[in-house]
């Protein structure tokens, strides 16, 4: 991992992913930041989180994610035809069904849920 200031100059970088995590396979689909920390997803393991000068934290156990986001203590994703929220501080996972078939994307924003399939989208607040 490498990072960068504003001016597009290195300030930190990390060794080898596979040997800080001392795995044979990472496979990222997806990374993005929040409030500090790096969240990588791996959709074989987990999302691993990592500071923002690129230190391995911890693994989150959620596994076979396409996407996902962050607010606060929340990880916010889609679940077959629902949406589900992990508090990774509190270990606590609740998903809730919607009647949509085929959900394709799954948006949160601004306490709004925006929820998408082949021909419509959905807006849940």
């Amino acid at each position: 991992m490498v990072r960068f200031d504003e001016q597009l100059k290195q300030i930190a970088s990390t060794g080898n992913l596979k040997q800080m995590l001392q795995t044979e396979e990472v496979k990222p689909n997806f990374l993005m930041e929040h409030n500090g920390n790096v969240f990588l997803n791996c959709p074989d393991i987990g999302i691993y989180v990592f500071d923002i000068f690129g230190t391995f934290s911890k693994i989150i156990s959620l596994k076979g994610l396409k996407n996902f986001q962050v607010n606060e203590n929340i990880i916010y994703f889609q679940k077959d035809n629902g949406i589900c929220s992990y508090n990774y501080k509190l270990f606590d996972e609740v998903c809730k069904p919607f009647p949509i078939n085929k959900l394709s994307q799954t948006v949160f924003l601004k306490n709004k849920a925006y929820l998408s399939n082949n021909d419509s989208l959905f807006v849940f607040q």
